[in-house]
């Protein structure tokens, strides 16, 4: 073997065993860890304080094996320890466990230091035979590492935590999205998820509906909703229409939960003030004002139309052939409405407006 394959056969050891070093999964009712860092096996206990450079050791017992503690997280993000208590426990495997979050914690022996009068190397330890066959050891010289966290039953509703974005960090509304924006979700924060279903309902219009289907696997962290709506028929998202995402995810191993959570977003008309605080054409712009909003330079001469809807797409209030530029919202809901005004037939102006009533 030549040394360029020599270096890469030692490579890959190396990511092979990153990978596999501090691992855990979960069932149902159990947590087991399936990595554990790599560590010396021939490691003897030794009595505290020992004061030599050299042990006899005769039992195999007196070897020293990595040390799991069962660790659980608790409502304030917090850890706490569940189980291998007392300095913890030899078995990787946890059983018997509640639903929660649980991560496991791994404590591994090193080498302990002889006294002065040794240099302070590690002890010797030999056997009957006055053959060296291993080092002593202790806990507790460095770090405890962690394992990934694992959910252990199956998966409820609160855990089906999800939130719109458009990647940008600029919405004025977390539902609300101009019309040539990209719709995503941020699935960061779901637990324990190895199977999952997704859809999406149009609410009106086309009355559209897309799924994936159950899909065995875990959903990204960020997931292009209108990517996926393009794909397929190739639709796209309609403006002054809401949708509704509907998220059921699964952990496979324990069964079926319908533990559904449904999101609906807005898709306002580009530049309608999703993204912008005021939308102007043809020198008209609109205003909040105390317990209402005024809508500036309009022609009260023409036939003018206007419409208020809700951010998922509800026509809440419609002023037919009016002949005048401000309104009240004393009858609204708080929160943000996009406002329609069709002059002469024509679609001339499309804003937003915040009720604070």
């Amino acid at each position: 073997m030549n040394k360029i394959k020599i270096i890469l056969f030692a490579f890959t050891l190396l990511l092979v065993n990153k990978i596999n070093a501090q691992t855990a999964a979960a069932n149902c009712n159990s947590v087991t860890c399936t990595g554990v860092p790599a560590y010396n096996l021939n490691l003897y206990k030794i009595p505290p304080n020992w004061p030599g450079c050299t042990m006899n050791v005769t039992a195999a017992d007196q070897k020293l094996r990595a040390i799991f503690t069962l660790q659980q997280k608790q409502s304030n993000g917090g850890w706490a320890n569940v189980y291998g208590l007392n300095g913890g426990q030899s078995s990787p495997n946890f059983y018997n466990l509640t639903h929660g979050t649980y991560r496991v914690k791994i404590d591994l022996p090193q080498y302990a230091m002889g006294p002065a009068a040794c240099g302070f190397q590690s002890i010797k330890c030999i056997n009957i035979l006055n053959v060296e066959v291993g080092r002593g050891g202790v806990f507790g010289l460095g770090s405890s590492s962690f394992t990934n966290e694992v959910i252990v039953g199956q998966t409820v509703t609160a855990d089906n935590v999800y939130t719109f974005s458009d990647l940008n960090g600029t919405n004025n509304n977390a539902l609300g999205f101009d019309a040539n924006e990209n719709v995503f979700i941020n699935c960061s924060q779901m637990k324990n998820y190895n199977t999952y279903f997704m859809a999406i309902f149009e609410n009106g219009g086309l009355n559209r509906y897309k799924s994936t289907n159950w899909v065995n696997g875990l959903l990204p962290n960020s997931f292009n909703l209108s990517q996926w709506w393009a794909e397929n028929p190739g639709w796209t998202f309609i403006p002054l229409q809401s949708y509704t995402i509907q998220m059921v995810n699964i952990n496979s191993s324990c069964g079926g939960n319908w533990n559904v959570v449904d999101k609906t977003f807005f898709i306002c008309p580009n530049g309608s003030g999703c993204k912008q605080s005021d939308f102007v054409k043809n020198g008209i712009t609109i205003s909040n004002l105390p317990n209402g909003f005024i809508l500036n330079n309009m022609d009260l001469s023409k036939q003018n139309n206007i419409k208020v809807f809700s951010l998922d797409g509800r026509l809440v209030k419609e002023y037919n052939t009016v002949s005048k530029n401000q309104f009240s919202t004393t009858d609204y809901t708080n929160g943000l409405y996009v406002v329609t005004l069709t002059t002469d037939n024509k679609k001339s102006f499309t804003g937003k407006i915040q009720v604070n009533n």
